[in-house]
């Protein structure tokens, strides 16, 4: 769970069905739609702040493909789990597009919140696990 009070199982259905149903940022999933969708939960790390004054610190600190981050910046707030790193592999500057995509999540149209200087951030591991990982080991049994 989110909050860590609740029995991972009932986080995993209730997450399950929101997503699918209640994500404000996707129409809910049709009835057609059920057996083409791959489930993947991510269990998380506790988040931890990190220090930064320069943009170097933060790429210091922050690893790609390792870690998830959280921006916040007063009311703005936004989340990426660490494999969303794979989105900007192809990238030159692969934190400055994590980090300026994670700040329009947050409702910066800009961008650029990311290098604020009142910007906090934490990072955090994310073991997944993925539905089709499970069906090939069980396949090969």
């Amino acid at each position: 769970s989110r909050s860590g009070r609740e029995p991972l199982y009932r986080s995993v259905m209730d997450s399950a069905e929101a997503s699918a149903t209640r994500d404000p940022r996707f129409p809910p999933v049709a009835a057609w739609e059920v057996p083409e969708l791959e489930i993947s939960v991510s269990v998380l790390t506790p988040t931890r702040p990190i220090q930064w004054s320069t943009v170097n610190d933060l790429r210091e600190r922050i690893q790609p493909f390792v870690h998830g981050v959280v921006l916040s910046n007063g009311v703005r707030r936004a989340l990426y789990l660490p494999q969303v790193w794979e989105h900007f592999a192809g990238d030159p500057d692969a934190h400055a597009a994590f980090l300026s995509s994670l700040s329009r999540k947050a409702g910066d149209p800009t961008g650029t919140l990311w290098k604020d200087p009142g910007t906090r951030y934490e990072i955090f591991e994310a073991e997944t696990f993925r539905e089709s990982d499970y069906e090939t080991s069980t396949r090969r049994r």
